[in-house]
């Protein structure tokens, strides 16, 4: 006879059995980690950072697939590609007429955090500003002018299976030029120093060692269960008078965790 405490016994096992053959889970509610936090030895402002090491990296020849979302990454978060970069990708869809939507394929290790680049603005002394091309950046209240030119514009819904973080547009005095508030995910980083090398992607930032400062709009996710998910990003970024940095940009990642 089937005793009770056999039947909660094949209760137990069938749950086991269910989690076993569905390894996807959905995500808790604090599913990306504070803005001040240390992920993994560092901060934020030092994963942002890295982050830009990693893209100056890229030499002007790579040319990624869609289903690459992760080049060369072997640092302990890993980074997804940045949305302007996928925008200038040659196998894109993106028409200047309708940006559309790009997408994303890949496989990624289950113990990864995961930094989510929704938009920033590096700028370099050497490099010339955004603006006008005709103007050098020559000390800090040039690389101030030119972080700020348009990045405090910029919006980005990040949303992770059902669960959506949303980083404002920065309150910004448009007679000064001042950044009134930024959220708490926006952030302008101290000065620091990068080196671009000669055949990099990002050439425009000028080639060698100089100091920069970065304004970054990023979240970083916390490691994704076993199973299969999809991030989307979307930018929205709208500039009065400035036609020419009007952006809406739309990524969909669909990862397999293993």
């Amino acid at each position: 006879t089937l005793t009770f405490s056999s039947f909660i016994f094949g209760i137990i096992i069938l749950l086991l059995l269910l989690v076993y053959v569905n390894p996807s889970y959905p995500l808790s509610d604090d599913f990306f980690y504070p803005p001040d936090a240390i992920v993994n030895g560092s901060t934020y402002d030092e994963w942002s950072i890295k982050y830009w090491e990693w893209q100056v990296s890229f030499l002007n020849s790579i040319q990624p697939t869609k289903e690459k979302c992760i080049i060369n990454n072997e640092y302990s978060v890993l980074f997804l590609a940045n949305p302007i970069y996928a925008f200038e990708l040659s196998d894109n869809f993106f028409t200047p007429e309708n940006e559309g939507l790009l997408e994303y394929e890949c496989t990624i290790p289950s113990d990864k955090p995961i930094y989510v680049h929704g938009m920033s603005e590096i700028c370099k002394i050497g490099a010339v500003f955004p603006g006008d091309p005709n103007v050098v950046i020559k000390d800090y209240n040039d690389l101030l002018d030119c972080v700020n030119y348009r990045n405090w514009a910029a919006q980005i819904n990040i949303q992770v299976d059902d669960q959506k973080i949303t980083i404002p547009v920065d309150e910004k005095n448009l007679l000064t030029g001042e950044i009134i508030k930024k959220s708490e995910f926006s952030k302008l980083l101290k000065p620091f120093n990068i080196t671009v090398p000669e055949n990099s992607f990002f050439i425009d930032q000028g080639v060698g060692t100089n100091t920069a400062l970065l304004d970054t709009k990023s979240v970083i996710l916390k490691p994704l269960p076993i199973g299969d998910h999809i991030i989307t990003i979307d930018v929205g970024q709208r500039i009065k008078n400035q036609p020419q940095d009007t952006l809406d940009l739309h990524l969909k990642y669909i990862l397999h965790v293993k």
